[in-house]
């Protein structure tokens, strides 16, 4: 990395599945989060969440490509304890399609929804705004404001996803085909902090053990 930063190679920051970024901010420009005092806060999450000893405590994002107005990005859902991935395209990064997409989950696993899905950790984005909407599918909580290691697990899923999203890059082309591509590649990817299973198959047996289809 050192080398890429320094200019010795041909290489740039945005070659990177995770590189850093300086930008320079305007002199006394702040950036104010949405507030949620009215909704639910991860401080009130069960215990159990921290423990990942049961399925179905989730943690949600965007990933993002070259910020130039409403674009397409992808919206990333990631099971605590299996590392269970999925990625789904939005149209635009707006809570009318956080919400069509969660809807469509919904709609995919019927009543085995409220079996995989428990709970949901957020950030305070705009595109996770609805929050009367979205706690009608599920408990919604939300991390403090800029606080993205309480969504620790997501983070790190991401960090995978940028080797084939590169920051800095437009996502205008990207299709369902590429985010089922990438769900997959995640899933069936041996993590060495699940003893080298993969998460599709740890999802499988909890699914069957809750007698639950298997969210795609």
């Amino acid at each position: 990395y050192r080398y890429i930063y320094r200019g010795y190679l041909r290489l740039c920051s945005l070659d990177l599945p995770v590189g850093r970024y300086q930008l320079k901010k305007k002199q006394n420009e702040q950036y104010t989060a949405k507030n949620h005092k009215n909704d639910r806060s991860i401080e009130e999450r069960s215990a159990e969440v921290e423990t990942r000893e049961d399925v179905g405590f989730w943690e949600m994002d965007t990933v993002v490509g070259k910020s130039a107005g409403p674009s397409r990005c992808l919206l990333v859902l990631t099971e605590r304890k299996t590392r269970y991935e999925i990625v789904r395209v939005l149209e635009s990064k707006t809570a009318r399609e956080v919400l069509r997409v969660l809807h469509t989950l919904r709609h995919d696993l019927g009543e085995d929804f409220g079996k995989i899905f428990r709970a949901i950790t957020c950030d305070n984005g705009c595109e996770f705004s609805a929050a009367k909407e979205m706690e009608q599918l599920t408990p919604i909580y939300y991390c403090h404001p800029y606080s993205c290691w309480e969504r620790g697990t997501n983070e790190n899923q991401n960090k995978l996803i940028r080797r084939f999203c590169r920051k800095g890059k437009s996502m205008a082309g990207i299709t369902p085909d590429h985010a089922e591509y990438i769900t997959l590649w995640m899933n069936n990817y041996p993590r060495r902090l699940l003893g080298w299973q993969r998460p599709a198959d740890l999802m499988a047996a909890e699914c069957a053990a809750l007698g639950a289809k298997m969210p795609a």
